[in-house]
């Protein structure tokens, strides 16, 4: 593996925090119906971070993932907030806090002239430079909600509805991405934007396949398709069986280091070997990871395994445990390394099922995406919503319009461009051309496939 090993990072959400660059006044609100509420809106990281404690324990009683705890909102924030605009309402009942909606505000503006505002949930994706104000195509984190105390979502989306339909100029567009369908945002704020007489729109996101943990392994096993349990067994007696192999589970901070740096380069060589960029070639989100890392290990909530050929780690997966929940979040495996031909990122996903079976959790959530190997392993699927809305009166149709033709053109050359480079890298001047060809003819081929199958 690399020779560089790379520390990381310190993940302490008690460092030192600049100053923000707004300087209103927090200013409360009071809604009318319902059970009464004080609305305050956070503008500052100061008392984004004085919320730690209280947000940590409003999440502990309500049933969100593990995407809306502090840790993740917070980190989130260090690395993709850039000149973003912070702007977390928080709800509060007799002192108590009962309600998060922690967003930001996005500005597209062309050589400093703004065109127009978005108002966005903390933890979607953003653009890789902050000058251009894009958003990125594929965020961080796979379900994002309003984190409300149980009984009080009805109060807090009627106060948030008329705060964000309470001024003309309050913002352009709202655009909440990968809202689970059974969430805050989509069965309270949502309606709740309608009836404020917004411009609203909900299209169907990404799928998310999930398998309810059955009673034991075996049960599990039986209930598959044969030539999936063929292949799972095959891959578990390589791993377990054979002395050259052995499946790693680090636990102290340095082996949790050496595995996170080795799950980077194995993930970045299986997607540079198949002409994409790979999640780590944003410098943000290798850094945001290193902290939630660091600090989901601390907190028990990091599950990380390795699989070993050699004292060479040959596959890595990660993911989480929250809430009597497993999420498998990221894998890293080179198909040149030997052994790999023996299924090593497979006996890695049988890991964590077999783990969640021991352990009684209620499910393995596969999250976003329509792989074939999660509707082979998943008992369920849900999907997520894309939500958005705008003012019927002041929405500034022609910058929208600009922007958004900028924002679609610009995405394309600069993705394409650093997806050349790869090919370029990998391949030599000699055949990368045709390589690229054959890269966007099948692309082209899949894409059809996916619109022809809807």
């Amino acid at each position: 593996m690399g020779s560089e090993r790379e520390e990381i990072g310190s993940a302490s959400v008690d460092d030192s925090v600049a100053s923000s660059h707004i300087d209103e006044e927090i200013k409360p609100r009071r809604g009318n119906e319902g059970k009464e509420t004080d609305l305050v809106i956070i503008r500052r990281e100061a008392e984004f971070l004085s919320l730690r404690w209280e947000w940590n324990e409003l999440v502990d009683r309500c049933p969100v993932s593990i995407y809306q705890t502090f840790d993740w909102q917070w980190f989130w924030w260090k690395h993709y907030g850039g000149k973003n605009s912070l702007y977390i309402a928080t709800f509060r009942s007799r002192a108590d806090l009962i309600g998060i909606i922690p967003m930001f505000f996005e500005t597209f503006s062309i050589a400093h002239k703004e065109l127009y505002r978005r108002l966005r949930m903390m933890g979607a994706g953003v653009a890789s430079n902050d000058n251009l104000g894009l958003p990125g195509e594929y965020g961080p984190s796979d379900y994002l909600d309003a984190i409300v105390t149980p009984g009080y979502e009805s109060s807090v989306a009627e106060q948030f509805s008329t705060l964000v339909s309470s001024s003309d100029e309050f913002f352009d567009e709202l655009e909440f991405r990968d809202v689970p369908r059974d969430s805050v945002l989509r069965t309270h704020i949502f309606p709740a934007l309608e009836r404020a007489h917004l411009r609203c729109r909900m299209v169907e996101g990404e799928v998310c396949p999930y398998l309810t943990t059955p009673g034991s392994t075996s049960e599990f096993m039986q209930n598959l398709h044969p030539n999936i349990r063929h292949r799972l067994r095959q891959a578990k007696k390589e791993f377990t069986a054979h002395i050259p192999f052995h499946i790693e589970t680090p636990t102290i901070r340095t082996e949790v280091t050496s595995a996170f740096v080795d799950l980077i380069h194995l993930h970045q060589c299986r997607w540079n070997s198949l002409g994409y960029a790979g999640l780590f070639s944003d410098r943000r989100f290798k850094r945001f990871q290193n902290d939630i890392v660091r600090a989901f290990h601390d907190r028990g909530w990091l599950w990380l395994k390795a699989v070993h050929m050699g004292g060479v780690r040959t596959a890595v997966r990660m993911g989480f445990f929250f809430k009597n929940r497993y999420y498998d979040y990221l894998s890293g495996f080179d198909a040149t390394l030997p052994g790999a031909n023996k299924r090593p990122s497979l006996a890695l996903l049988l890991a964590v099922i077999e783990d969640a079976v021991e352990h009684g959790a209620a499910a393995v959530d596969f999250l976003r995406g329509d792989e074939a190997y999660k509707f082979e392993l998943s008992t369920e699927c849900s999907q997520n919503v894309n939500i958005s809305a705008r003012s019927r009166w002041k929405f500034r149709q022609a910058p929208y319009w600009i922007a958004l033709f900028g924002h679609t053109i610009l995405r394309l050359v600069l993705g394409e461009t650093k997806l050349i480079a790869i090919h370029y890298q990998s391949y030599g001047w000699r055949t990368f051309a045709l390589k690229y060809g054959k890269f966007i003819w099948l692309r082209l081929k899949r894409k059809t496939i996916k619109r022809e199958s809807k």
